[in-house]
């Protein structure tokens, strides 16, 4: 049993007329009638009886039928879903985002972005983080796009910079980096942080 086969006999049992279902398909008859046996042959039943030159559906067949028709939809459903989640002008994208970039940035790029007209219908699903969530949700395909600082070794994560941030250290006046002009980071690792 294959998808075609389950196309071909929903048709055919609207229509219950070889030739007028073979031209709705666009195939030969001869092609209809050798994929309606191989369904029949392959659920153990015939779904049709002939009635005079015609045919008609069974109860086999009407049954059948109702789980056909249901899958079919689910199944057209989902195409016409699928469709519109990968369409340049409609969808959602599930964006991540380190939380130092939730108050400007990230606002600002979906602003400009949203405000062609093309992309009105697409939205947006919003996901904060630390860079190694960020990262690693990215590697399991929880987020399509993502905002983060650089890591070293993911050969799996393509990071194209698109800003650059000097990092300072802000301590109080009688502390004891505030004598230096210049730190490097690991001199701040014996000291507590209150906000990155």
């Amino acid at each position: 049993m294959n998808l075609k086969h389950l196309q071909y006999f929903r048709v055919l049992a609207e229509m219950e007329h070889f030739t007028q279902a073979a031209l709705r398909l666009c195939i030969t008859q001869p092609s209809l009638s050798h994929a309606i046996s191989e369904l029949e042959k392959d659920l153990g039943v015939h779904l049709f009886e002939k009635q005079g030159r015609n045919i008609r559906l069974n109860k086999y067949g009407r049954f059948f039928l109702k789980y056909v028709e249901h899958a079919m939809d689910e199944l057209e459903k989902g195409e016409h879903n699928l469709r519109e989640l990968v369409s340049p002008s409609h969808g959602n994208v599930d964006l991540a985002f380190i939380y130092t970039l939730g108050s400007h940035f990230i606002p600002a790029i979906i602003q400009a972005f949203s405000a062609s007209d093309a992309r009105k219908d697409i939205s947006f699903s919003f996901h904060q983080g630390n860079t190694n969530d960020i990262i690693q949700g990215l590697k399991q395909e929880h987020y399509d796009v993502a905002f983060c600082s650089h890591m070293e070794n993911e050969p799996d994560v393509e990071f194209i910079p698109l800003a650059q941030q000097e990092l300072v250290v802000i301590v109080s006046p009688d502390h004891p980096l505030a004598s230096l002009d210049q730190i490097d980071l690991k001199d701040t690792a014996a000291y507590p942080f209150i906000f990155f």
